[in-house]
């Protein structure tokens, strides 16, 4: 009978270790056939936009190393989070993707509209795709023409000097808001609808400040229309290399570039996640999709997801503290 006991033992930690074998062997098949079906691209924002023009440009190229069709869509609104919690719920075999950007993926919890997901805990970072720095630039009549100047006007009239946004907690709003944080100065808040308004009102001289994209700065720099005191990131920009970043200028720790990047819902595969990783960072490398980047006055990145992941628990923190000070704690 012990025999017998023995042998039975004997069988079933054998019939164990197999299945254990049969359970790691099935791993790297599976991501050996990823994808072997059309990927699901999702583009939270409208069709023609800058966002959707570069994960079309990405995307198209992602296909060559990947072997199967991206199938791009465009499911807007709610300011991208609809289009971000279809991929947060989505099924996480790395069939359905999405490109998202700093609001969809580090403001969402201080939208205006409640996010139906966690970014941090419902989406996992494949790569960041690229960067987008904007400006910082002032009417022409203010009368300063670097960002020590206009450091000292600003001090020298608290709470008196205008600062134009997109909108209340926009990242326009609240990268002004980590710039006034680190210098020590404060300015009084003009919400728009957009940025045209705010440009208007800027070329009309009835706005002091504002931080504007690159591509649209550099159509009014070179008329004299608007100063042009820094960049908001961590390097000089292509499109304006004269314009001295924010570190350059004397501040540091200030600095508000927005992203865009890959994401797909939490609980991919790593395997899977690798394979999207190593198309996207080919993609955004090859020479005619980097012009392209370049040309909307972006930087391409291509890092590491687990890079990528750092960086936004380090920007989560940073823009979440002026977020919750605006919304009063409440989040």
């Amino acid at each position: 009978m012990p025999l017998f006991a023995d042998r039975c033992f004997v069988l079933k930690q054998a019939a164990l270790g197999l299945c254990s074998l049969l359970g790691m062997l099935a791993t790297p098949a599976h991501a050996q056939d990823y994808p072997s079906r059309p990927v699901r691209l999702i583009v939270p924002f409208e069709s023609g936009g800058s966002t959707d023009t570069q994960a079309r440009s990405i995307g198209g190229e992602m296909i060559r190393h990947l072997g199967q069709p991206l199938v791009i869509e465009n499911r807007t609104g709610a300011g991208g989070l609809i289009g971000a919690d279809l991929v947060a719920k989505s099924k996480p075999d790395g069939y359905t993707v999405c490109v998202c950007a700093t609001t969809q993926t580090i403001l969402a919890p201080y939208s205006e509209i409640k996010a139906p997901y966690d970014a941090a805990r419902d989406l996992l970072p494949v790569t960041q795709l690229w960067t987008d720095d904007g400006t910082i630039v002032v009417r022409a009549g203010l009368g300063v023409n670097t960002l020590g100047e206009l450091i000292a006007k600003v001090k020298a009239n608290p709470g008196k000097l205008t600062y134009g946004s997109n909108g209340l907690g926009s990242t326009t709003h609240l990268g002004t808001l980590i710039l006034l944080n680190a210098t020590g100065t404060s300015m009084l808040h003009v919400p728009y609808k957009g940025e045209q308004p705010a440009v208007n009102d800027l070329l009309g001289d009835r706005l002091d400040m504002l931080f504007l994209s690159v591509t649209v700065a550099s159509r009014f720099v070179s008329g004299g229309k608007i100063k042009l005191l820094a960049v908001r990131g961590m390097a000089r920009n292509a499109l304006l290399p004269d314009a001295p970043t924010l570190a350059e200028s004397g501040v540091a720790n200030a600095e508000s570039s927005t992203q865009g990047g890959l994401f797909v819902a939490a609980g991919t595969a790593a395997a899977v996640i690798d394979k999207l990783f190593n198309a996207a960072s080919l993609a955004v490398n090859a020479p005619e999709v980097k012009a392209r980047i370049a040309a909307a006055g972006q930087q391409p990145v291509g890092s590491r997801p687990e890079v990528y992941a750092a960086y936004l628990q380090r920007e989560r923190e940073r823009w979440g503290q002026v977020a919750r000070a605006i919304s009063g704690g409440k989040n």
